[in-house]
Order: structure tokens, then C-alpha cells, then sequence
């Protein structure tokens, strides 16, 4: 018959007890390691960016979430943060490269997203694919550049009288791939015609009969008189006749 041991039971429990204590310290320390490191990390990119974009006040950035799960040990050295390089703010999402070259090496990627403000022509209505952009359907407006893609305009008065390439909606940022700014008249425009030397100019309400861009030849039709003249375009609102009409 097997007797019962309490001084063996309180042992083994007693053993138990103590590995697992031992198990919960060995993870609180891992647990307050790795966020350790991570603060280093974070601290360590923060830094960087801040005396690179320094004295530019448009410039902002949030670095990104590193994953819990990450296991790093802690760098006795001082981390490398994008191969001692500046890192490309042009673009509004990126991943800067941080590395460890200290006893225990490691390299990780960290997300990171920028913005950067800046004054850019807007427009303030909607509009259609072929409509011409008038004074007031724009204005200036303070956006992200790193989201819009092409170049942006700064004076509204660059883009009045363009042709929009495709529809856009109020609010959003006229940029040169949204404006044909080589057609500045368009078939049935009206326009002045202007003619003369010598100091005297006549001028005449005319129709365009083709579509043209500055400094182009087009067709224009003298309403008045029902002529046809050859004239070049000079901008969105006016033509120079070459000859008499």
C-alpha cells in the first residue's frame, strides 16, 4: 500500500511554485527589453528627422507601428538610421532602414509617413472634362504636395483659361496633367480679333474655327462681316489677324 508523503507533495509543489514565478520575471524582463528597444528605435529615426528637416517648418512626420512581436536585443551602439544618408521626404510613405552595429547586429525596416504643406491653385467648383477654367473657379489652397502627383501651380491666373483634360470635383489641386496648356481656345470660342500697325489697332468680335494654343495659326470668322481671317492666338481671349480682314 503506497502511504502518502506530505513533506514530497510540499516539494514538488513548492518546485512548481518557483519555476513559474521564475517564468513570469524571464518574460517581464523580455517584455521590458523589447520595449526598450523599440523606444531606441523610435527615438533613434525621430532624431534623424529632426535635424534633417530642421528650419523647415512644412515638413512633418509620424514614425510608424513596430510590431510587438519584433524580438530585438538592445544596441550597445549607437543606431544607423538610412545608411547615414537623408531620407527621401518627397514621397508620403516610406520605409527608413535602422541598424544596430553593435555587439548583437540586427537590421529592421520602420514605416514612416510624411507630409509636406505647401500654397497650390484649387479649384473651387465642379467642372467637366473640356470645360475652360474661369477666375472663379480657383483659388489657393494649403495642400499635402507628397499626395499629389505632377506639378502644382502657385498663381490662379496661370491656369484661367485652360481646357481641363478630365472632370474634377471642388477642392481638388489643378496640376499640369489636369489642364491642356496647349489649347487655350477651343472651336466656337468667341474672341477679339485684333489688327493694325503703326500704332493703330482695330479690334473685332470674331469666332474661333479651330482649336489652338498660344502663338498658334487658327481660322477665326469676323462675326460682323461673316469673314474668315488667318490669325494667331495671343491667349485665351484674343487673336492678332495676320493681314487685313
Amino acid at each position: 500500500m503506497l502511504k502518502f508523503n506530505p513533506n514530497f507533495t510540499a516539494t514538488r509543489l513548492i518546485s512548481y511554485c518557483g519555476i513559474m514565478m521564475l517564468l513570469i520575471t524571464l518574460s517581464k524582463v523580455t517584455n521590458a527589453g523589447q520595449q526598450d528597444t523599440h523606444e531606441q528605435i523610435r527615438t533613434a529615426v525621430e532624431s534623424a528627422l529632426a535635424q534633417q528637416t530642421q528650419g523647415a517648418d512644412n515638413v512633418s512626420f509620424r514614425v510608424g507601428h513596430l510590431d510587438p512581436r519584433l524580438r530585438l536585443q538592445y544596441c550597445d551602439q549607437p543606431l544607423e538610421i538610412n545608411d547615414n544618408m537623408p531620407i527621401d521626404l518627397h514621397r508620403s510613405r516610406i520605409n527608413v532602414k535602422v541598424a544596430c552595429r553593435g555587439s548583437s547586429p540586427w537590421r529592421i525596416y520602420v514605416p514612416l509617413e510624411v507630409s509636406r504643406s505647401r500654397e497650390a491653385v484649387v479649384l473651387t467648383s465642379d467642372l467637366q472634362r473640356g470645360d475652360r477654367i474661369g477666375r472663379s473657379d480657383v483659388s489657393v489652397s494649403t495642400i499635402d504636395a507628397n499626395q499629389i502627383h505632377g506639378q502644382v501651380f502657385t498663381d490662379p491666373e496661370v491656369v484661367v483659361g485652360h481646357v481641363l483634360t478630365r472632370a474634377m470635383r471642388a477642392g481638388e489641386v489643378v496640376t499640369d496633367r489636369m489642364v491642356d496648356t496647349n489649347r487655350v481656345i477651343r472651336r466656337g470660342d468667341r474672341v477679339q480679333i485684333k489688327a493694325g500697325s503703326g500704332g493703330v489697332t482695330v479690334m473685332a468680335l470674331g469666332e474661333a474655327q479651330d482649336h489652338g494654343g498660344i502663338g498658334d495659326r487658327i481660322s477665326v470668322k469676323n462675326t460682323r462681316s461673316g469673314q474668315t481671317v488667318q490669325a494667331i492666338v495671343e491667349d485665351a481671349r484674343s487673336v492678332r489677324a495676320i493681314g487685313r480682314f
